[in-house]
């Protein structure tokens, strides 16, 4: 019974990994710009509001969570050793043939949700808008992922709640 539910999950993954592939050709160069340069605007972003508030510490405060997600993910690289999709693109990763999970969602969601919860601490007002745009930046790095052929649906998914996990706990929020 379990066997036929993660073949069926498999099924799903792979299914839904090729629909949002296939939707994502016509406008490749788009994509391929946001997988490959995405994570720049989380940085330029970092530096923005630590230039506007003039404290150091929320650098810190942001780079924790972030650097414990990239270790946390290419742990779990290590030991699920999940290849990459296998459909044709001429885009190559530079770092490592695994998938699971996808650094770049993780890391984008963790960017995403520091910035957001600390702008929510110190730019009230904004609040909102800056972590809207944030998670919407990060969805969009996160589904270039997979438009660009590198990961599987359900790799991002779980970049994200990794990022998202982290952040939140590290942050202790």
């Amino acid at each position: 019974m379990l066997n036929q539910q993660l073949g069926t999950m498999c099924k799903l993954d792979r299914r839904w990994t090729k629909q949002i592939h296939d939707e994502g050709q016509g406008s490749l160069k788009i994509w391929r710009a946001f997988s490959v340069h995405g994570i720049w605007l989380f940085i330029l972003s970092s530096i923005v509001m630590l230039y506007s508030t003039g404290t150091t510490y929320l650098a810190f405060l942001i780079l924790v969570p972030v650097a414990a997600t990239i270790i946390t993910t290419f742990l779990i690289r290590y030991i699920v050793r999940r290849p990459r999709p296998s459909v044709e693109t001429s885009y190559k990763p530079w770092l490592n043939q695994f998938s699971f999970p996808s650094a770049h969602a993780s890391v984008s969601f963790a960017f995403a949700t520091s910035i957001g919860l600390l702008a929510f601490e110190i730019l009230y007002t904004t609040a909102i808008m800056i972590g809207t745009v944030m998670l919407i930046l990060a969805t969009i790095i996160s589904i270039s992922r997979i438009i660009v052929g590198v990961h599987y649906f359900s790799d991002v998914v779980a970049g994200a709640l990794l990022g998202i996990l982290v952040s939140v706990t590290l942050l202790g929020l």
